[in-house]
This record gives C-alpha cells, sequence and structure tokens, in this order.
C-alpha cells in the first residue's frame, strides 16, 4: 500500500477536485476528524439497525426525517359485527376482523398492537355503533398493562326532539378514545366496548367505520 503525504490539495484548473471514481470507498480510521468549516452538499446520511444494513432513519435534502421501521399502524373492522353488547356483555374487539390501513413495523395483528419496546405510544380507537336503542350507558375502553382506560357516555341525545335514550331501533352513535400511554416491551393494547340495560344485546358495530390506530412517541 503505498502512501501520499500533503499539506493541501488545490484543484490545478477550475475550481473541482475529484476523489476515486465511482464504487470506490475511502476509509477514515478510528480516531481521525473530519472539520468542515465550508458547505456540505450531496450528503443524505442514513442510520442502519445495529449493523444489519436496514435503513432504521434517512434525512433528506431539506432535512425532513423519516423513521421507516418506527412503529405506526392504522387498522379499521371490515365486516358488522351484530349484537355484542348493550346487556352488559364485555366486548373485546380484537380477532380476525380487522383489516390494516399500515403497519409499519409488523406490531398489529387481530385487534391487539404489541409494543417492540419500552416507550410512550399515542393510540387512538373510533367506533361506531348501531342498533344503540335502550343502551343507557356505554363505555369504550383501552385496555393496556396499566388498566383500562375507559371512555364512558350515558344519557345519550340522538336528535330526537331532547335528551334521553335512543329511539327508534335504528339509532346510532359514535365513540371516540385517545390517549398518551406507556407500554413496555411485548406489552399489549387492544379496545373493547360495553353497553348497559338492553333486554338482550343488539349493539351491532359497523363495518369500514370503527378505527385503531397508534404510534411510537418517544
Amino acid at each position: 500500500m503505498s502512501e501520499v503525504k500533503v499539506d493541501k490539495i488545490s484543484p490545478r484548473s477550475g475550481t473541482d477536485v475529484t476523489l476515486g471514481d465511482s464504487g470506490d470507498t475511502f476509509t477514515i480510521p478510528s480516531g481521525a476528524t473530519i472539520a468542515n468549516s465550508g458547505t456540505a452538499t450531496g450528503f443524505i446520511p442514513s442510520i442502519t439497525d445495529n449493523g444489519s444494513s436496514v435503513t432504521a432513519m434517512t434525512i433528506n435534502a431539506n432535512g425532513t426525517i423519516n423513521y421507516p421501521l418506527q412503529s405506526c399502524f392504522r387498522a379499521r373492522i371490515t365486516a358488522d359485527q351484530s349484537n355484542v353488547t348493550g346487556a352488559g356483555t364485555a366486548y373485546s374487539m380484537t380477532g380476525a376482523i380487522w383489516t390494516e390501513d399500515f403497519d409499519l413495523n409488523g406490531d398489529f395483528s387481530d385487534g391487539t398492537f404489541t409494543a417492540p419496546v419500552n416507550g410512550h405510544y399515542y393510540l387512538a380507537a373510533t367506533t361506531y355503533l348501531n342498533q344503540t336503542d335502550g343502551c343507557t350507558d356505554m363505555t369504550f375502553n383501552m385496555v393496556t398493562p396499566a388498566g383500562t382506560h375507559i371512555m364512558s357516555r350515558g344519557n345519550w341525545s340522538y336528535g330526537t326532539g331532547g335528551t334521553g335514550y335512543a329511539s327508534p331501533s335504528s339509532a346510532t352513535s359514535s365513540i371516540s378514545q385517545s390517549g398518551l400511554f406507556y407500554i413496555a416491551a411485548a406489552g399489549t393494547a387492544y379496545i373493547s366496548l360495553q353497553g348497559y340495560n338492553q333486554g338482550s344485546d343488539s349493539v351491532d358495530v359497523t363495518a369500514f367505520q370503527t378505527f385503531f390506530s397508534g404510534v411510537l412517541v418517544a
């Protein structure tokens, strides 16, 4: 291996200097420092996942940062779920009833989100319900290892001239639930529903209008 020692490299003509050819690799040894006092162009850095050659972060020329492996998902129920609650039955919205719109890190399956790492996750869910007549109270729950986080609705108004219980039998309602939750690695989260005071379970979960989403924040 030959070695060239110089104090300065300048172009022989013009203002450009080219180092090597396409495909060449220049190695900066441990302990060496590159000090830049000028402007760097054409550098789009990326960070790989523990040297596995999987890109975990990219920064484009405009400074926009993308995390292609960051836990982030959204899914929806794609078939009506009939007579699931209303008379006190607790209904867990899990199983092969979900279709994923996206799931960047593969952390969502059949209605259950599994945290890949310890972290703070923003989770949100919305459900649209049908046949809620006579159901005087409803809880829409985000279930995490820390417990059940309840969004409760009672004494509903359905635009029938005043407040009161749902009428007629086709009465509908939607409930949303969201929050920031700490979940340890391998911990899970899912949503559940529980309605009360119908004579029998008559509440339906409506397809394509019930969503569950989440993202790792920190």
